[in-house]
């Protein structure tokens, strides 16, 4: 990260706000629901059916995990079809490399250096 006098980045900024969603909101999100679920559930099942209360959190975590590997599946396809549009345009003459590493910039999976 770089002085506060100085700009940041696209590039910078994203990898900062993807390094923060990873490791403080996701968790902090994951505690809230774990939370929620903890306060409202085991009141109206009894201990003869405390599996229920687990097998009902793991479902829900596993439906959310299915759901953000869905969206990321989802986000590469996007991902792709920009840079094939990229390519296309380029073949025509109708971006330069500059236009492109700035589109590129852009990308939400950004591919390795070329």
């Amino acid at each position: 990260m770089k002085n506060n006098n100085q700009p940041v980045t696209k590039k910078e900024l994203r990898e900062t706000l993807g390094e923060f969603t990873n490791q403080v909101l996701l968790p902090a999100i994951e505690n809230i629901v774990d939370d929620r679920i903890d306060k409202r559930v085991p009141k109206i099942i009894d201990e003869k059916n405390a599996k229920l209360v687990y097998t009902l959190k793991e479902y829900i975590d596993e439906k959310i995990a299915d759901l953000r590997g869905d969206i990321i599946v989802l986000l590469r396809k996007e991902d792709r079809r920009l840079l094939r549009l990229i390519e296309i345009l380029y073949q025509k003459e109708i971006l330069n490399q500059k236009d492109i590493k700035v589109i590129e910039e852009l990308q939400i999976f950004p591919s390795p250096v070329k």
